[in-house]
């Protein structure tokens, strides 16, 4: 491959940070339209006899919050069902996990690492002790995107099969 020079790794670091930037700014397109299906999935509950109410209620709600709200519509509709419990909280657990690597993505700071050929995310301030930094490839944001759009999909699949 021969040896790296200023130059070259100039030229890796443009072309990764701005393949990074359009998978993130992805995420965060994908990452609102899931935020709105769940907002739609607990305004929609009971065939969206209390839609008018459950919009006003939920309407400021963060993404966290409409989790914690689909959950308890859970536990209410299919407290005899373990089917739809079962299906649901695997859906909640992986929507808590995307919540939580979004929430980490959006509030650091990035740089390249050209040698290593990294995104990297450093989280906290830069003179906080606790700072820490997460590597990724650009398969490894692929892999997050696709998980942000397979969270729709199977929100949507089980809006159809159970619905709240």
């Amino acid at each position: 491959m021969g040896e790296l020079t200023a130059g070259k790794q100039m030229k890796i670091k443009a072309a990764l940070e701005e393949t990074a930037a359009t998978l993130l700014g992805k995420m965060m397109f994908e990452f609102s339209r899931l935020d709105s299906e769940l907002g739609l999935c607990v305004v929609w509950t009971n065939q969206g006899r209390e839609i008018e109410a459950l919009t006003k209620q939920i309407t400021d709600y963060a993404f966290h919050r409409k989790l914690e709200v689909l959950a308890n519509f859970l536990c209410h509709n299919y407290a005899e069902s373990a089917a739809p419990r079962v299906e649901y909280t695997a859906w909640l657990d992986r929507a808590h996990i995307a919540r939580e690597k979004r929430n980490e993505m959006v509030h650091s700071r990035w740089y390249i690492d050209p040698i290593q050929r990294h995104v990297v995310s450093i989280i906290g301030l830069p003179t906080a002790h606790d700072q820490r930094e997460v590597r990724y490839t650009v398969h490894d944001l692929k892999k997050i995107l696709n998980e942000l759009l397979q969270l729709q999909i199977g929100l949507s699949r089980l809006r159809t099969e159970y619905p709240l």
